[in-house]
């Protein structure tokens, strides 16, 4: 049962912290609220949430937590005034002292609102994606998130992104470089890691042999992650290395897909896939994989290739977005739309011993645990705050990590 924004008082002595994000449905920038969310519960932090659109299935991680929740059912553009009029009401309600947005779309939503709320309030963005890319994103993105960059000084008091690349391509993109703040995604290394258990559950259930050899991907079905190399790679894959079974597991990404399933066929390998759909056992699927892929053309800071890290799969990954400055020197990079280059550096881990494999991941997984675990993550969304907030004076320095 989910609590009303409006009926929402907690202890004015905490920090008051009000999320605006596009939707609730499964996506990365929703997995890390929902983290953040629940980490913020031992702070000082009373957080509520508004979703632009229905609340989705996200919504139900972040009604466990018992946290105020609201739907504005934006359905269109042509609902944006009486949307804006509502959450500026909401804003007025609730009396944040920092109101989070995520994503484009809430960016320009919240800013505005909060402009038409009857008291100030600091508005900090947050953008999980490199600028959006022609042909693949839509219109609408692309004008919000210029528009968003031309006038951010007049809307907005700061902007995280989750990645050094993002904030440099955003800079180019008009945003101001001294309001852009990096702070990466956070992996909960403690719930998350490999389990030798799971490994056989999900092996049996896949009917495949401990011997053999799983290459995994997990994300939603989306153009961003280029799900078609990653299935070109699979052929060629195939061709050297005949035993190797594939994985996918995520929204989007089960038999009823009928463009991936087409592209499977059109490689002949239409029994070498296992299709899972979405699943919440991501630990577990990873547990049961030899190798961890991600194809995507457009990244922020990969939530799937942080999470097999966590879970010491040695990874394969392309030059998108962050994902380089997440994997550091523990995997390879190799260049976006190239399924030949990408088969390649799977066979190339695929013929390494079984130590040496393992070996990979727990360095993948240190790097996780050294530079990206979740509490200090969350600590820095704090200190923003409340830098925001005014109950800290903000270092004279810049903030963080500066957007170079």
């Amino acid at each position: 049962m989910k609590t009303s924004i409006r009926t929402s008082h907690n202890s004015m002595s905490q920090l008051r912290v009000l999320h605006l994000i596009t939707n609730l449905n499964v996506g990365g920038a929703q997995s890390m609220l929902v983290k953040l969310l629940r980490r913020m519960e031992s702070r000082s932090v009373t957080s509520g949430v508004v979703s632009l659109q229905d609340l989705g299935p996200m919504s139900a991680a972040i009604n466990q937590l018992r946290l105020p929740t609201e739907s504005l059912d934006m359905r269109s553009l042509r609902s944006l005034p009486s949307t804006v009029c509502r959450m500026g009401r909401i804003i007025s309600d609730w009396q944040p002292d920092v109101v989070q947005t995520w994503m484009y779309h809430s960016n320009w939503v919240g800013a505005l609102s909060a402009k038409l709320s009857r008291q100030p309030t600091p508005v900090v963005w947050n953008i999980r994606m490199n600028p959006p890319l022609p042909g693949v994103d839509k219109r609408s993105t692309h004008w919000v998130a210029g528009h968003c960059g031309k006038h951010m000084r007049r809307l907005a008091h700061q902007c995280v992104l989750n990645s050094k690349v993002s904030a440099r391509g955003h800079v180019e993109l008009g945003y101001p470089a001294d309001r852009l703040t990096v702070i990466p995604n956070g992996f909960d290394t403690d719930t998350i890691d490999a389990s030798p258990t799971l490994r056989n559950q999900w092996r049996d259930q896949w009917q495949v042999g401990d011997g053999e050899l799983i290459i995994g991907t997990v994300g939603r079905f989306h153009p961003h992650k280029d799900y078609r190399t990653f299935v070109g790679a699979a052929k060629r894959i195939h061709d050297e290395l005949s035993s190797v079974r594939f994985v996918m597991c995520g929204e989007g990404l089960s038999a009823d897909n009928d463009e991936l399933i087409g592209w499977i066929r059109e490689a002949n390998l239409e029994d070498r896939f296992i299709l899972l759909g979405r699943q919440t056992d991501v630990a577990g699927v990873y547990s049961a994989v030899d190798l961890a892929v991600s194809s995507s053309i457009l990244e922020g800071f990969p939530n799937s290739v942080g999470e097999a890290m966590a879970c010491r799969v040695p990874c394969a990954v392309t030059n998108a977005g962050g994902t380089a400055e997440l994997v550091g020197n523990t995997a390879r990079i190799v260049s976006c739309r190239r399924p030949d280059h990408l088969a390649e550096e799977c066979v190339r881990v695929l013929r390494f011993s079984k130590e040496h494999r393992r070996d990979l991941g727990e360095n993948g997984r240190a790097r996780i645990i050294q530079h990206f675990g979740l509490d200090q993550i969350a600590q820095q969304y704090e200190t923003l705050w409340q830098q925001v907030a005014g109950t800290l004076m903000p270092p004279t320095s810049g903030r963080k990590q500066k957007a170079a």
